[in-house]
């Protein structure tokens, strides 16, 4: 079955905290508060993990990831970041909107797509400086106007950012 965007967010922000503070036990209440989301959804979604095995909760006790959550979490940070890599050192994009559009864009990525990024940046990474500023001169195109003036400009910021 696949995780909608939310779930894949739920799997992330448990990972996130749970290694920001590995020795305390991570309650619905810290997930709600990290997500900014109602104890009811979060509970609510908790259990559908859970029911699908990306999650162990015990009735009023902590939150944790399997082990199978636990590999879909370390690739989707893996994804997270490869996408602010390319965002940042490809397209010249600043950092905060590159956290943002790496937020939204990691849960359209197909296990193809997200393997080709990461091979691409292994390939720029391991470029001479020479070679990479072939490939990063993009970034320093001189921009026309706006080309894209009608598309709504996204406020939606994900939960990292």
């Amino acid at each position: 079955m696949a995780l909608t965007a939310a779930q894949q967010d739920y799997i992330e922000t448990i990972f996130k905290l749970s290694n920001d503070s590995p020795e305390k036990k991570l309650r619905i209440t810290d997930i709600a508060g990290s997500l900014g989301t109602k104890l009811p959804t979060v509970t609510r979604t908790v259990k559908k993990l859970v029911s699908l095995g990306y999650v162990c909760h015990e009735s009023h006790g902590g939150v944790q990831l399997t082990p199978e959550g636990q590999k879909i979490a370390e690739e989707l940070a893996h994804l997270h970041r490869d996408l602010i890599l390319f965002f940042t050192e490809i397209l010249g994009m600043t950092k905060k909107q590159a956290m943002i559009d790496a937020c939204q864009a990691e849960h359209a990525f197909s296990s193809v797509s997200a393997q080709k990024l990461h091979e691409f940046l292994i390939y720029y990474r391991n470029l001479s400086p020479d070679e990479q500023e072939i490939i990063s001169r993009f970034k320093n195109i001189k921009k026309k106007k706006n080309e894209f003036k009608n598309l709504p400009p996204n406020q939606t910021s994900g939960w990292r950012a």
